[in-house]
């Protein structure tokens, strides 16, 4: 593990003011320039890489994120650098698929993110040149997209879990098929011991079985919400949830590395509590 890259990192959040579970890693892919100030015009700008501004890659794979994930969980790097490691890394709280669930409810339109196996970019541009004509929608988006791409939104998964999820892509379906492979193995407490482990109680409630708290009442099962109601749910939910997340994940670097002499550990999570979705 190579804790410096993290201090750097750390180093780099406390100089420019940023509090670290709000960092954008969208930065470690940034080639030049500085980006969109705007978090969902910078989505979009990321999608299409938008004048050569953003190196292609995911996110959740750049090498600060893989030494993040090393030192959290203590994973051996020849494991996680491999071109195909031996567990998924993943977004949990996906932004697209909320945000054009919420285009196709308020204005009945449908936007496509893959056309050929490729990004689409037209609609990419086509929702950066009319970004006023959906502006009632995008004010809703703002915090969200800000943190679809910081620490408390990423994890590691069991080897093939992302691709089986492809049509539960929403993060508490996902904890629901996670807790369903946990409790087909030998052993007590290999669902709470992952919940624990990948500091995942802001996704469930706090009781012996760390029950999984939907974003909203998926009546019949809905997979995606059926209403404006139903995204400001889960927008509020998610968001809540992620900062929660990450603000203990960065508590555990610090704290492991000995490195509480930030001001944002002291001001923010020298005295932080594990909070459940009871909490909220």
């Amino acid at each position: 593990m190579n804790i410096e890259v993290i201090e750097n990192w750390l180093n780099y959040c406390e100089k420019e003011k940023i509090e670290p579970w709000r960092y954008d890693f969208k930065t470690e892919n940034l080639v030049k320039g500085i980006q969109n100030p705007n978090p969902i015009l910078r989505i979009f700008e990321w999608y299409i890489n938008y004048d050569e501004k953003y190196q292609e890659g995911e996110i959740e794979n750049t090498e600060l994120a893989k030494e993040i994930y090393c030192n959290l969980w203590n994973i051996d790097k020849e494991i996680i650098f491999l071109d195909r490691p031996f567990v998924d890394i993943d977004v949990m709280n996906s932004f697209w698929s909320i945000y054009q669930r919420a285009i196709k409810i308020d204005k009945n339109q449908d936007f496509y993110k893959w056309k050929n196996k490729k990004i689409n970019e037209e609609t990419f541009q086509f929702l950066i040149n009319n970004y006023d004509e959906y502006l009632e929608i995008n004010k809703k988006f703002e915090e969200y997209s800000s943190l679809t791409h910081t620490i408390g939104n990423f994890t590691l998964e069991p080897r093939g879990f992302n691709m089986g999820r492809q049509n539960s892509d929403y993060w508490d379906l996902g904890m629901i098929l996670l807790q369903s492979f946990f409790d087909c193995l030998d052993g007590e407490d290999n669902w709470k011991n992952f919940v624990e482990k990948y500091f995942l109680q802001p996704y469930v409630n706090n009781s012996e079985e760390y029950v999984v708290t939907e974003f909203w009442n998926r009546k019949n099962n809905y997979v995606n919400p059926l209403n404006s109601i139903d995204v400001e749910k889960f927008i509020s939910k998610a968001n809540w949830c992620i900062e929660e997340r990450g603000k203990l994940m960065i508590k555990k670097l610090c704290e492991d590395n000995n490195l509480m002499h930030y001001k944002f550990y002291d001001l923010q999570l020298k005295n932080l509590k594990i909070k459940f979705s009871d909490d909220q």
